[in-house]
């Protein structure tokens, strides 16, 4: 529902193998990104004009024929930059500017009418001077930590702004009784629609400040500045989006190959609170 809501494609369908549904169609293109032979049964049942699959990897040649009208360049298989330095959305898009050569997607945008509805489902909550902090994290590990966010808040509130938590289920148990407490406003369990209508409504006027999760990504689909606190490699995925708009902190030592190989796993010392504040004040200015 999310993905239809907000345009980022026309329709989503989970792969069930050689049986999947699919619309009754002819494709312009289709990009087969996957290496099992149920990819392949599924691809004889489509009408498509053209069909991009990889060359030969857990496939013969003769199978490839059937089915592949052209390869996917090896490159975009061994290209470490597109595949370990960009995001999902970009080695997408790279995908498309095979067929379209000037196509790009930054940003996602809005079907008709959803956010209307989608933003007054939010019943008042959100200011014009709303900051939206999100601490969600995949594990305790990627977490900035309880007192950095309630001191940016309490820093935020300083000037004139309006926190308002965003917390997940893993979040509440952590955050809830600390953040309550000082009175700062809380969304708990927010549907994705609601997250993604208040990441428009907030782009307008102010910005986000995060660990790197999903639903940051999701805030900054939707162009809101923001700052993300990324611990390992992970600020390399965030490579499409304006700099000027979105600031990325993280730890100085922290690329692909050396992050592969790490033993200590202690970026946390360089993500200090002076360094995301810096990072802050930007959009504060």
């Amino acid at each position: 529902d999310f993905f239809k809501a907000y345009a980022f494609c026309d329709e989503v369908v989970d792969f069930q193998g050689k049986d999947t549904a699919l619309p009754d169609v002819e494709y312009d293109a289709v990009f087969n990104y996957r290496y099992e032979t149920a990819s392949l049964e599924l691809l004889r049942k489509m009408r498509y004009k053209t069909c991009y699959g990889y060359e030969q990897i857990d496939f013969p040649a003769s199978v490839c024929k059937e089915v592949f009208t052209d390869y996917l360049p090896l490159t975009m298989w061994d290209d470490v930059k597109l595949r370990r330095y960009t995001s999902v959305t970009e080695q997408g898009a790279a995908l498309i500017r095979l067929v379209s050569p000037d196509y790009h997607c930054e940003c996602a945008t809005l079907a008709e009418n959803t956010f209307c509805v989608d933003f007054s489902a939010l019943g008042g909550i959100f200011a014009r001077e709303t900051v939206l902090l999100v601490p969600g994290a995949s594990c305790k590990y990627k977490d900035w930590g309880v007192e950095n966010f309630l001191l940016l808040a309490r820093e935020l509130k300083k000037r004139g702004k309006a926190p308002l938590f965003l917390l997940g289920p893993q979040e509440i148990a952590l955050y809830r009784d600390a953040v309550q407490q000082e009175k700062f406003q809380v969304l708990e369990n927010a549907q994705l629609t609601v997250i993604a209508a208040l990441a428009v409504a907030t782009s307008y006027r102010s910005f986000a400040v995060g660990n790197d999760t999903g639903v940051m990504h999701i805030i900054r689909a939707f162009d809101c500045p923001g700052v993300t606190i990324s611990f390992e490699d992970t600020h390399l995925t965030w490579a499409p989006y304006g700099k000027n708009r979105h600031k990325v902190v993280h730890a100085d030592c922290a690329d692909y190959e050396r992050c592969r190989v790490c033993k200590t796993r202690n970026c946390r010392k360089d993500l200090t609170f002076a360094r995301v504040w810096d990072a802050v004040q930007t959009f504060l200015a």
